[in-house]
């Protein structure tokens, strides 16, 4: 069987540029069809392979030749010179929405836009249900898109463009449509498609994103292929080309300050569990609890700044509190708690649970009895990227034989120890704003590391 979904051989397109609308007309009605145009070049040469369940992601700046590439492959236009195969069905988000009818209602173009698509009524019929449940809009899924708000707009063009499964996804820059959670569906739902064999090409800005999916990149520079291979060899060349170096005579001065400033935060102004924030600033647990109500269960949370007071965004390198109060209904060993962040693109970028720090004061607790209040609280200096984010809250149990080894088993295995009784996922979100002080996110990636360098030069 041939897994091959795409091949492009020398691809190249050109567009016919005039100075004015005039020169059309002249060119049409001339005689001897004298030429007013110039020839610009958006694709030249272009040839790559792509099986399924590869991603290729194409990169480069704007105005060098991406979205035509994804046009072309789709089929809205046509290469001057070269040929494409594409075998299977192809969806492109390439604008969202485009192909719907402002005057059908969400439904009636759920089966518009997918007979578009190529797909069968009953290939549609069978996935109405997933598509509306994704989308998320309720009853207005029976009113006229015209009278949707773009959030739901989005939703609803991502989940019938995702939820047919095509063989073949073209994706530009629409994956940071949406706020945090919907954005997260995304990414779950390009993984999921990608894992059952659809094709991805990926053209994005958003170079962690591409060296997430990419199996091969391509950079493209005026129409040109400069480079195509591995993701994280073809980034760095972009970066290279494209990255121009400030100098700093404060740079080592703001270090040293930013790190004055974390030990001040740390040391004058913590907050311990005897500071528990007033009940105005919890929220009540009325979220989806996954775990068993009958042994345990979370019943408010809220999240705080050193001052103990709501907290709903804050700088790279700023500290916060997690504080969740669990109502133990059955007699239980070492309590174990956990908080665990996730960005946008549905990626865990820290997790932490009690038994990872190193204090041991869970360790002094052998029974928890029935009828207590079980009271946590997480601090977490949050050297994170600029961006949104959303947390996840646990809480479960360690016997107490498997406690003093638990840390020194591998990752993988360790949570096999851990019995989970009451988990809240995605209970809340933050933002993370980049340091207006001129002391934050100097990084790449998503979390800052601490550390230091030393450079020397030795001449002959």
């Amino acid at each position: 069987m041939n897994d091959r979904v795409i091949k492009l051989e020398n691809v190249t397109k050109y567009y016919k540029l005039y100075e004015s609308p005039k020169d059309r007309l002249k060119e049409a009605l001339h005689p001897f069809r004298k030429r007013y145009y110039k020839d610009f070049c958006a694709i030249r040469d272009i040839s790559f392979e792509l099986k399924r369940g590869e991603c290729l992601g194409v990169i480069g700046k704007n105005g060098m030749g991406k979205s035509t590439l994804l046009k072309l492959i789709a089929h809205i236009i046509e290469p001057s010179v070269g040929s494409i195969q594409v075998n299977g069905t192809v969806s492109a988000l390439l604008e969202l929405g485009t192909g719907f009818n402002p005057e059908f209602t969400g439904r009636e173009n759920i089966f518009f836009y997918g007979t578009i698509l190529g797909f069968k009524k009953n290939e549609i019929e069978s996935r109405v249900n997933e598509i509306i449940k994704f989308a998320d809009i309720g009853e207005f899924i029976d009113q006229p898109v015209k009278t949707y708000s773009s959030g739901m707009f989005v939703r609803l063009a991502f989940a019938v463009q995702t939820s047919l499964k095509p063989d073949i996804l073209l994706v530009d820059e629409v994956l940071s449509v949406g706020d945090i959670f919907f954005q997260q569906k995304c990414h779950g739902r390009i993984e999921e498609l990608m894992s059952q064999g659809t094709a991805l090409v990926l053209v994005s800005h958003d170079m962690q994103l591409i060296e997430k999916y990419s199996t091969n990149t391509l950079l493209l520079e005026n129409g040109k292929c400069l480079e195509l291979g591995n993701p994280h060899s073809v980034i760095q060349k972009y970066l290279s080309l494209s990255v121009r170096y400030e100098l700093h005579n404060n740079k080592i001065n703001n270090s040293i300050q930013l790190q004055e400033i974390i030990d001040e935060k740390f040391s004058n102004k913590k907050a311990s569990i005897n500071n528990w924030p007033i009940d105005q600033w919890f929220v009540g647990s009325t979220f989806e609890q996954i775990g068993d109500k009958r042994i345990a269960e979370i019943t408010k949370f809220c999240v705080c700044n050193l001052e103990n007071k709501i907290m709903t965004f804050c700088t790279t390198g700023d500290v916060i509190s997690f504080f969740y109060e669990i109502k133990i209904k059955k007699d239980i060993s070492i309590p174990v708690g956990a908080v665990i962040f996730t960005n946008s693109r549905n990626i865990v970028v820290h997790g932490k649970d009690t038994l990872q720090y190193a204090t041991k004061k869970n360790i002094d607790i052998k029974v928890v009895k029935a009828n207590s209040i079980v009271r946590i609280n997480q601090k977490f200096q949050i050297d994170l990227a600029p961006g949104e984010y959303s947390y996840t809250l646990g809480f479960g149990t360690v016997e107490l034989q498997n406690s003093i080894t638990i840390n020194q088993l591998e990752y993988s295995v360790r949570e096999d120890f851990i019995k989970p009784l009451s988990r809240i996922p995605k209970a809340g979100k933050f933002i993370v704003k980049k340091s207006c002080d001129n002391l934050g996110n100097y990084f790449h990636g998503y979390v800052n590391l601490e550390g230091d360098f030393f450079l020397s030069i030795i001449s002959k």
